[in-house]
């Protein structure tokens, strides 16, 4: 409220569902159509949400208004409900109907509450202005004409500076309810500001703006400060999901800039989306991935040179509703790649088969090829087109990174350039192609030493001869972003005295921090630290763990395999580097076997050589 006062002029204000709700409103359909009557229990949880907002808001004067119209829509929801369980039927029609109720009550809730509090609010449906058409079956679009016509009949007759809208929700040129799909109330929000005519597009959202990556994975993820709308448009195609593709359209059709703003942060500067290209990021604006990807290869000899293959392969996907991510030919012609969903795969394949059928066994083509668990990461950004080396620089990343390209794919806009790689590996490629594009070139080094023996003291000496050395050339003006965490235990030295030893040993240097447990959960916790850590170096020492006392046998396979293993340290996403040597090699090797981890979320490297284990032998 107190943020819409800082707005001047005529205001339009669309709100989504009340958090959550959405999700508790389809869980319930389904759930009735499978006549499990836990339906019921997800029906009054949605009641006690809105009841709660309710009498938290409103003072008991005003609370008997508001509540009639909540209870009138959620007896209008349970009649609904009790119909699907009765028909065992959840139809596209009872589904668009079922989720577009947290929109309806929750804008009423906050358009009443400005009224009560004497804030100029008009509420409106949007049902009655957006419109939506039948393009084919299962498939609709906005009719921005009749859209529009009817916008200009309601704000010629309204009478208040505000208007409180719902999101998502729409109606198609019978009459009949319709949702406008994922993303749908920014949707609905950027087809009002097109139809209107708006200055300006402000998202209000949960984070603050787009990011140069995902930060759930790459951590040293910024906020992009401006982007093109076709930056958008592709970073959003490739999964970004602070703002979904068809947002931007209408807008842009118009020229009208978009703002994604935190809600809970509105002091932070976020995206702005407008036909300008200001950005600090001057070349690659930003890398996007999407996950859950399989690759679809049709081949043979027969393509080359016969025209209809790609075009019968494309009907049959589009008649099937299976969209295509990306595509990708050789020259030769001698084959298409076609990138789909996971859940797609079984049945795009299925009738790939069928209607090749008679090439297929006519040894013309060959059967479809399947790859599955795979993902796409894209570079995105309007300059990449006037600069050379950008596709070179992302590729010898990953080579190096030991990250295999399946496929590549780059538009003739050059605006984006796309890989496919495995699932398991885009961690390690998200955060290495983040590093490479950008970070600066000095990182911190997270390095944990775990045991010091023999090799692991002559390593810890070579350390530091070499930031002596760094210090000396520099004038004692050098910095190491370096954390050093030893794990070492009273076998080694002198206990704590050599503790404090090593502690002075370092202590002059600027930058390096040395960190050491006192105990043996210190010790386990540290090392699961290390494994929250942005790629971490791990030193294993042979039977190292085992004299910390948290490993429960001096075999050094079970060191290895306890901590990471049984304690539960290693989890999905995790990727961590193990420095080791001798017979600790293999029984590394052997352990990660056992505790089944998906090649890539571990490099293994021989201290004697420096080279890393080839995971494809090692599997076979």
């Amino acid at each position: 409220m107190k943020r819409l006062h800082k707005y001047k002029g005529n205001i339009i204000v669309i709100f989504s569902a009340f958090g959550g709700v959405t999700d508790l409103l389809m869980e319930s359909g389904k759930l009735a159509s499978n006549q499990d009557k836990n339906y019921v229990k997800k029906f009054n949880l949605i009641k006690k949400i809105h009841f709660d907002i309710c009498t938290s808001l409103f003072d008991i004067n005003n609370q008997s208004q508001i509540l009639s119209y909540v209870q009138q829509n959620l007896n209008i929801l349970e009649s609904i409900l009790e119909g699907i369980y009765n028909l065992k039927e959840f139809s596209n029609k009872s589904s668009a109907t079922i989720s577009g109720f947290g929109e309806l009550m929750s804008h009423y809730i906050i358009g009443k509450l400005g009224e009560v509090r004497n804030l100029e609010f008009q509420i409106k449906d949007s049902r009655e202005i957006i419109t939506t058409k039948l393009i084919k079956i299962n498939n609709s679009q906005v009719d921005f004409k009749l859209t529009k016509k009817k916008w200009d009949s309601f704000f010629k007759e309204k009478n208040k500076r505000i208007i409180i809208m719902p999101g998502f929700i729409a109606r198609d040129n019978f009459g009949n309810d319709v949702t406008l799909g994922r993303g749908g109330s920014d949707y609905t929000a950027s087809i009002i500001a097109s139809v209107s005519g708006a200055n300006k597009l402000d998202i209000w959202t949960d984070v603050s703006g787009m990011f140069t990556a995902n930060p759930t994975i790459v951590k040293q993820a910024i906020s992009i400060d401006s982007l093109s709308y076709q930056e958008a448009m592709e970073l959003s195609h490739f999964g970004a999901k602070v703002i979904f593709p068809p947002t931007i359209q209408p807008v842009m059709n118009k020229n009208i800039p978009i703002s994604i703003k935190n809600t809970f942060k509105p002091d932070d500067s976020g995206t702005e989306i407008s036909n300008k290209n200001n950005s600090r990021f001057n070349i690659v604006k930003g890398i996007s991935h999407i996950q859950g990807i399989s690759l679809l290869t049709l081949e043979g000899s027969g393509m080359i040179g016969s025209p209809g293959y790609s075009k019968k392969l494309f009907e049959i996907l589009s008649v099937s509703n299976i969209n295509i991510i990306m595509i990708t030919q050789a020259s030769s012609e001698h084959s298409i790649c076609i990138g789909v969903k996971g859940e797609e795969c079984e049945k795009a394949k299925k009738i790939i088969n069928e209607e090749f059928y008679n090439e297929i066994t006519n040894n013309i083509i060959k059967p479809l090829k399947v790859e599955r668990h795979l993902a796409i990461i894209a570079l995105v950004g309007d300059k990449m087109k006037n600069h050379q080396g950008i596709s070179g620089k992302m590729f010898s990343v990953l080579g190096y990174n030991n990250i295999n390209v399946k496929a590549i794919s780059q538009g003739a806009s050059e605006r984006n350039i796309t890989a496919v790689i495995k699932k398991k590996d885009v961690k390690k490629a998200l955060n290495t192609l983040h590093e490479k594009f950008f970070e600066k070139n000095i990182k911190q080094l997270n390095l944990f030493i775990t045991g010091v023996g023999n090799v692991g003291k002559k390593l810890l000496e070579q350390i530091f001869n070499q930031i002596a050395k760094w210090n000396y050339m520099s004038g004692g003006k050098v910095n190491v972003p370096m954390v050093i965490r030893l794990i070492i235990g009273k076998g080694w030295g002198q206990g704590p005295q050599h503790s404090q030893s090593l502690h002075a040993w370092f202590a002059h240097i600027p930058g390096l921090k040395v960190v050491m447990p006192a105990t043996a959960a210190d010790a386990k916790g540290l090392l699961k630290t290390a494994l929250r850590m942005e790629d971490p170096v791990i030193f294993l020492e042979h039977k190292g763990l085992y004299r910390q006392g948290y490993a429960s046998t001096p075999e050094p396979n079970k060191d290895f395999l306890v901590p990471f293993g049984k304690a539960n340290l290693v989890q999905e996403g995790d990727y961590f580097t193990i420095v080791t040597w001798g017979a600790m090699v293999q029984k590394c090797i052997d352990a990660i076997k056992i505790l089944n981890l998906e090649i890539g979320e571990a490099d293994l490297i021989d201290i004697r050589t420096l080279n890393p284990i080839d995971w494809e032998t090692i599997y076979g």
